[in-house]
C-alpha cells in the first residue's frame, strides 16, 4: 500500500479522517485501476522488451558477454525482469522507496561486487526504460517512468570498481 496512505490511516486511529485525508485516499484509489492496467500491459510486453534491451547492451558491450555461462544472457534477463517487476509493484503502490528498500540496494551491492561499472548499469537500465517506453502508450508509460528512472539513478550510482 502507498506509504503516505498507510501512515495517514495509522495516525487517524481513534478519530475520523479529515476531508483532506479522505480526498488523498480517494485520489490514490481512483488511480489504482489505471496502475493495474499498466502493470498488466507491462507483463504482456516484458519478455520482448527485455530481450530488446539485452540486445542493445550486447551491441554496446560485446566483451561483457564473452566468457560467461550462456554468454550472460540468462542472468541479465533475470536481473532485468526482477528489477522491472519491483518497479511495477512500486508503481502500483505509488511508493518511490519500495524498489530501493526491497531490491535495488541488494542489486547495487551485487553488481558492485561483480565489478560492474556505473556506466554499464546506467546504460543497461536506460535500455530497459527505453524498451518499455517503446512498447507502451504515452499515458501508460508516464505512470511507470518515475520508477524506471529510480533504477537508473540507484544502479548507475554504484562506485567505480577499484583495481586489485
Amino acid at each position: 500500500m502507498n506509504p503516505a496512505i498507510s501512515k495517514m490511516l495509522e495516525e487517524s486511529a481513534g478519530r475520523y479522517l479529515t476531508e483532506a485525508e479522505r480526498r488523498a485516499i480517494l485520489d490514490y484509489t481512483d488511480s489504482l485501476p489505471k496502475r493495474m492496467q499498466v502493470a498488466a500491459a507491462i507483463q504482456q510486453i516484458e519478455e520482448p522488451a527485455l530481450r530488446s534491451a539485452l540486445e542493445q547492451v550486447r551491441r554496446k558491450y560485446p566483451e561483457f558477454f564473452q566468457n560467461r555461462p550462456d554468454n550472460g544472457v540468462h542472468h541479465t534477463l533475470r536481473d532485468f525482469a526482477l528489477v522491472l517487476r519491483y518497479s511495477v509493484l512500486a508503481m502500483i503502490c505509488d511508493d518511490r522507496n519500495l524498489q530501493a528498500d526491497r531490491i535495488l540496494g541488494w542489486m547495487a551491492s551485487m553488481l558492485s561486487g561483480l565489478n560492474f561499472t556505473p556506466q554499464f548499469n546506467r546504460d543497461s537500465y536506460t535500455y530497459v526504460r527505453d524498451a518499455i517506453k517503446a512498447n507502451l502508450p504515452p499515458d501508460q508509460y508516464a505512470l511507470i517512468e518515475p520508477f524506471l528512472a529510480i533504477n537508473i539513478e540507484i544502479l548507475g550510482g554504484i562506485p567505480e570498481p577499484q583495481p586489485v
